[in-house]
């Protein structure tokens, strides 16, 4: 039986679809991979920028540490305000230290009630401020009401002249083993000195490195941003880092500066109030995989329009197939079929018979033949026409079909000539069957033009297999030799080989 519908299209939309659907697991998955790498490398960034700043600042908490051997026994005498003396003294120590580390660009020192006693910069000795009441600025403030702390990092400060983003790194000043506060010692330390510390930023064309004090002031970014030192970092991801007690943080941010999507890392400065920012433009971090997901769905585009075309291609070939078989069918049936009156010609009839005649004899039942032949019919075409004998030939196999049974092989095997086998019917029923058939085709008057009527009769000869029949022809004969012992009689008659 041909197959009437096409499932190829069906088949490649499914199959696409499960590509598609993998492909894009696929990607996703390597999507996940290349934000994680970024974020990996750089919290790695992060990382060791904030080791480096941690251990640049121990270096100068070593020599506020000098410093603070130097000067802590001459404190007392400077508990009341500045005295000529001691303060040249503590500038003399302060010169000499602050040459020895490139970051500092200023010293001081204030006693326990916040005013400053001594102090230099590069240029040396700082006289205006000697005296000034400094107890308000946080370096100060903040070691006098935190008793358990030794050192403090300010957040980042902007010089009015200048404007240069500094810091400054402060000690406390006490006598060994007392709790008391003599004073406070700092260093005024330029932001933009650290740059050193962390490179150009030369791990991605975009890559960033900054870091923020602890309300996200920016103290130093590289590349530089103009405008932007000083100003807050404002990250909605670093505004919920700071206050929390997290040590890390990595994800995709949005940078404050330029407005690009970032893969960005926090990492806090232990023990400073300091997080290292390392950002870098999610744009180029995904370029290989946006270069990959290009090929892919090219990949994937030629894969679905081969599957597509090959569907199609199936589906015309599937339907030359069904054309082919039902062209098959349908010659076939021609060739098995009498054109005018639609049953079995001569050639199916004797096949049809045969094999009636095969199986009659294995299961050893009865069969009969019954020859049919239409009286006068040359009279009919010559009277009538051949159109009218053509309505006789098909009203005979009509009336023919109604009356037998659906097992019983009917064909058409001359111009007028008729044969029905009978499976397992003996003669006396094959007789029934004939005169039946004989009495409904004589009541027939078939109507062919107008008012004209066209009665016609037929004979009938009637035979059953027998020991001695070797094939179909000898059954047939018998049959035939009684048909024409029917015309012989009268015509419009049944006889069979007994008469």
């Amino acid at each position: 039986m041909p197959i009437r519908r096409n499932y190829f299209i069906i088949l490649a939309l499914l199959a696409s679809l499960l590509l598609v659907a993998a492909e894009a697991y696929l990607l996703s998955r390597s999507y996940r991979e290349a934000v994680d790498a970024a974020k990996q490398r750089n919290a790695n960034i992060a990382k060791i920028s904030a080791e480096r700043l941690s251990g640049a600042l121990r270096e100068i908490d070593y020599i506020m540490l000098d410093v603070h051997d130097d000067v802590c026994r001459m404190m007392p005498s400077l508990a009341r305000g500045p005295r000529q003396r001691e303060t040249r003294r503590i500038n003399g120590i302060l010169e000499r230290k602050i040459k020895t580390h490139p970051w500092i660009f200023g010293f001081g020192v204030m006693n326990q009630k916040g005013i400053f006693v001594a102090g230099v910069d590069r240029e040396g000795p700082v006289k205006g401020s000697v005296g000034a009441d400094r107890s308000f600025r946080e370096y100060y403030s903040y070691l006098a009401t935190h008793p358990d702390e030794e050192v403090h990092c300010s957040g980042a400060f902007q010089e009015m002249n200048t404007k240069d983003i500094w810091f400054a790194y402060s000690r406390v000043v006490r006598a060994n083993g007392r709790r008391r506060l003599l004073g406070v010692i700092y260093a005024g330390l330029y932001a933009k000195n650290m740059a050193s510390l962390f490179g150009e930023g030369g791990f991605a064309k975009s890559g960033a490195v900054a870091v923020v004090d602890g309300v996200g002031k920016l103290l130093l970014h590289i590349p530089q941003v103009p405008k932007a030192d000083g100003q807050r970092a404002a990250y909605p991801e670093l505004d919920m880092f700071l206050p929390s007690v997290q040590g890390r943080f990595e994800g995709i941010t949005v940078s404050p500066w330029d407005g690009q999507r970032c893969i960005s890392a926090f990492h806090r400065v232990d023990d400073l109030p300091y997080t290292i920012v390392v950002s870098s433009a999610l744009s180029e971090d995904l370029g290989p995989w946006r270069s990959q997901l290009r090929y892919h769905a090219a990949g994937i585009l030629s894969i679905i329009l081969l599957l597509m075309g090959t569907a199609l291609l199936a589906g015309r070939l599937l339907k030359a197939k069904n054309m082919l078989e039902v062209q098959a069918i349908e010659l076939e049936h021609q060739a098995k079929t009498d054109v005018l009156t639609g049953i079995s010609n001569r050639r199916h009839f004797f096949e049809m018979a045969e094999r009636e005649m095969m199986r009659a004899r294995r299961s050893e039942k009865p069969m009969a033949l019954l020859m049919i032949d239409i009286d006068h019919f040359k009279k009919i075409n010559d009277k009538c026409g051949h159109s009218a004998g053509d309505e006789v030939l098909k009203c005979l196999s009509l009336t023919s079909q109604g009356t037998i049974r659906n097992i019983d092989v009917f064909g058409r095997i001359g111009g007028e000539e008729f044969a029905i086998v009978l499976p397992e019917t003996n003669l006396k029923q094959a007789t029934t069957v004939a005169e039946r058939l004989r009495d409904k085709l004589s009541e027939t008057n078939l109507k062919v033009t107008g008012s004209e009527r066209v009665p016609f009769t037929v004979s009938i000869g009637v035979s059953v297999l027998n020991d001695e029949d070797a094939d179909i022809d000898s059954l047939l004969k018998r049959a035939d030799t009684a048909m024409y012992q029917a015309k012989r009689y009268g015509r419009n008659r049944v006889c069979s080989t007994s008469d």
